[in-house]
C-alpha cells in the first residue's frame, strides 16, 4: 500500500533537522526579512553617493532686463559627447 494519497500529497516526510534547527532557521529568516528594507535603503544611498555629479546640461540665456521691451530668455541643452 502506498503512502501517497490520490491528490499526490505526501503523508510522511523524512527530515534530519531537529526542532531547534527548524526554529532557529525561522528566527534567522524573520530577522533577515525584517532588516532587509533598511539594508537596501542604505546600500542605495551609498551607491548614489559614489556616482559622479554631473554638471547641468541646460544653458539659460537672458537678453535685456525683465519687464522692458526687448527682454527675452532662452533655454537650450548641450549636445551629448557620448551616446
Amino acid at each position: 500500500m502506498s503512502n501517497i494519497p490520490a491528490d499526490g500529497l505526501w503523508l510522511y516526510s523524512f527530515n534530519t533537522r531537529s526542532a531547534y534547527d527548524k526554529i532557529n532557521r525561522a528566527i534567522q529568516a524573520k530577522k533577515f526579512y525584517t532588516t532587509l528594507p533598511k539594508k537596501l535603503d542604505i546600500a542605495q544611498e551609498e551607491w548614489l553617493k559614489s556616482q559622479p555629479v554631473e554638471k547641468s546640461q541646460i544653458i539659460e540665456t537672458e537678453i535685456g532686463t525683465f519687464s522692458n521691451d526687448g527682454w527675452s530668455i532662452s533655454k537650450s541643452h548641450k549636445a551629448f559627447t557620448d551616446d
